[in-house]
């Protein structure tokens, strides 16, 4: 039996509203409009791609001794940007004809604003000091990737891991979260990749140092390992597998109620079925 899938985006969906849970991993509907309605994603998911990309590059350029040209890079994401916002069939902003409506101007600007930010930040700073064998980059690692936890697979790869002497630093990039989230999100970051170290071995615990690093406001916060703020977090993971679990094989839509936020409504992909 094929093991069930857990991950941020899946757990932010379920906690977000329980209708488009339904549409997008409980629902049979076969039919192709519909799954066209499934795969749409925003031009902030193809932004968080090429920013992930360009840093990685920029990251493995510098370590094997390449020159590193800012330029090059800002030139190379825009472009990857542009192109994704103009071909790709499954453009949210596309389908539902908002593009009139946006600013893509600034969307790019924002883009390389975020890109300069990693470029000046203490966080680059700590990488280049490094030699190659001290990071680790598991989105490109063959050997690393998704972990099992319970009956679920879990979605999570830190987006760096740093040997920094006596610690082991685990870093993770964010993009558009709000200050007002900052300490949640560092503390769910905390226990995701403390079972990713624990599922791979990478080192011990009481050497865990957990970096969240903020590429729009250029700001960071960091953590000690803490068993108990982990646990509380691994807690709220067990909850949410087990109301995933609930839901599996309920087919009644009756039952995955809509939520009241206008705001989450504004940017679900199903919005057409339900107004």
């Amino acid at each position: 039996m094929e093991k069930l899938i857990w991950s941020r985006s899946k757990n932010k969906i379920l906690n977000d509203c329980f209708r488009k849970y339904y549409y997008q991993y409980i629902s049979q509907n076969e039919a192709t409009e519909f799954q066209t309605l499934k795969k749409l994603k925003s031009r902030y998911f193809f932004k968080m791609i090429v920013l992930k990309n360009s840093i990685f590059n920029m990251i493995t350029d510098y370590l094997y001794g390449f020159d590193i040209a800012l330029e090059n890079y800002l030139d190379t994401a825009y472009k990857e940007l542009s192109i994704a916002i103009r071909t790709d069939s499954f453009l949210f902003e596309k389908y539902y004809n908002l593009n009139n409506k946006i600013d893509f101007l600034a969307f790019s600007v924002e883009l390389a604003n975020n890109l300069k930010n990693f470029y000046n930040s203490e966080i680059f700073k700590i990488v280049k000091s490094k030699q190659l064998k001290d990071v680790i980059i598991p989105t490109l690692e063959e050997d690393i990737g998704q972990f099992d936890f319970l009956d679920y697979t879990i979605f999570f790869m830190p987006d760096l891991i740093v040997d920094n002497e006596t610690s082991k630093l685990i870093i993770n990039f964010f993009y558009d979260i709000t200050r007002e989230n900052f300490d949640d999100y560092l503390a769910w970051t905390m226990a995701l990749s403390y079972l990713f170290v624990r599922a791979y071995n990478i080192a011990e615990f009481e050497k865990l140092v957990f970096i969240n690093y903020s590429l729009r406001d250029n700001i960071f916060k960091q953590a000690n390992y803490n068993e108990r703020q982990i646990s509380k977090k691994i807690d709220e993971l067990k909850k949410s597998i087990i109301l995933m679990q609930k839901f599996q094989n309920e087919t009644d839509i009756e039952k995955f109620y809509k939520t009241n936020n206008n705001e989450i409504c504004k940017f679900c992909n199903f919005q057409k079925l339900c107004f």
